[in-house]
């Protein structure tokens, strides 16, 4: 398994993440989102290749992954995601659209 592989799927199926303290107010962050932010600067470095978009697709495709993270990853990365799953007409990919608001 490729980096870019192992990175998004513990993006798409870990629910885990972290509280960050704020005075009043806590809020969570999602391991999904820093990951995210990791693939971002890889691809603004290297570039988007067609084996990131399948494995992308992939990922967020699968029944087991958790539908929370993928949106969270998906919408962290709008440049690449919004164009690879536009077109999507799977039950799952329409439920991750409305859950990310683009429907």
């Amino acid at each position: 398994m490729s980096e870019i592989e192992a990175l998004v799927h513990q993006a798409t199926h870990d629910e885990s993440g972290y509280t960050i303290e704020r005075g009043f107010v806590d809020s969570y962050c999602y391991n999904a989102e820093d990951i995210a932010r990791k693939l971002l600067a890889i691809f603004n470095q290297r570039g988007f290749t067609p084996d990131d978009e399948s494995i992308i697709r992939n990922s967020v495709r699968d029944p087991a992954a958790s539908l929370l993270t993928s949106t969270l990853f998906l919408s962290q990365l709008l440049p690449w995601t919004a164009p690879l799953i536009e077109h999507d007409t799977s039950r799952r990919v329409i439920f991750l659209k409305i859950m990310w608001g683009s429907l």
